[in-house]
């Protein structure tokens, strides 16, 4: 069986999403499939892609854009003559010719925003699944969207959600039941040996498997300590995997946890509820 993963995640280096479908692209490897992956240059550098690709895998690679286009870039994209961004990963597909496709996306609707490659799956017929990693609590899309994304997902052989509540918030948003939906579980894969014994120092410690970044939510924790009265102290935060991190200061006096340089800023608001009086 021929199966290509394609990754919509291009900004970020490495994270719960690719771990899952790396997995699913493990086991095809093993049982003999042959892999087509389509990866910005980050993920492909990670150890687990690159035992793929020594492997057998073919690899796709796409980067995101970061600078804005040239004057004759614009040029032809109002004149309508411009090549799509998907152009090198529909020819490879083409080549490749997958039995199936897998996209493992950011966002649920990332698709909208590929309509020349999901008229490339419609006009093949090749077979495709999706597994959405997030969801906004209260998307939108235009009716034109709307109409697109309905069409994509009847289509899909299977759409797999990472959440029972981003599901909920899809049905609920595009006014369809998705009988080819389901829940699919990302579990914290541990060993009993990777269990570190509690802490004995009297100096609070706070762990978050996630990228530092404001839409993890991490200032919302951050201010319920301070609401909560806590002598959370100034700390620094450790981190062995992303040395950007490390001098990463966290200070309660200004709210704000601030970088040396590179990643952006995260700040709160610590806030202070009253209680009414019975």
């Amino acid at each position: 069986m021929k199966i290509a993963f394609v990754s919509t995640i291009l900004g970020y280096p490495w994270g719960g999403a690719d771990t899952l479908w790396t997995r699913a692209a493990e086991a095809a490897s093993d049982r003999g499939d042959r892999l087509l992956l389509s990866v910005s240059t980050a993920v492909a550098s990670h150890s687990r892609i690159v035992a793929l690709i020594a492997a057998g895998a073919g690899v796709e690679i796409r980067d995101p854009v970061t600078s804005p286009p040239s004057f004759g870039a614009r040029v032809l994209r109002k004149l309508g003559l411009a090549r799509s961004p998907d152009a090198g990963l529909i020819a490879a597909l083409q080549s490749f010719r997958p039995d199936l496709v897998i996209f493992s996306q950011g966002g649920t609707y990332d698709l909208v925003l590929h309509p020349q490659l999901a008229a490339w799956l419609r006009a093949t017929g090749v077979k495709y699944r999706i597994i959405a990693n997030w969801q906004q609590e209260h998307p939108q899309l235009t009716e034109p969207e709307l109409a697109f994304i309905r069409e994509v997902f009847a289509a899909a052989d299977s759409l797999n959600f990472v959440s029972t509540r981003n599901l909920a918030v899809t049905r609920r948003h595009l006014d369809r039941l998705l009988p080819n939906a389901r829940v699919i579980q990302n579990p914290l894969r541990w060993q009993p040996a990777d269990i570190s014994p509690w802490p004995a120092e009297p100096v609070p410690q706070l762990a978050t498997v996630s990228r530092l970044d404001e839409g993890k939510g991490i200032q919302l924790l951050l201010a319920a300590l301070t609401e909560a009265g806590s002598n959370l102290p100034d700390s620094c935060v450790k981190s062995p995997r992303n040395p950007a991190w490390v001098g990463v200061c966290v200070s309660r006096a200004t709210s704000r946890i601030c970088a040396p340089s590179g990643p952006p800023t995260i700040s709160w608001s610590p806030r202070r509820w009253r209680t009414a009086s019975p």
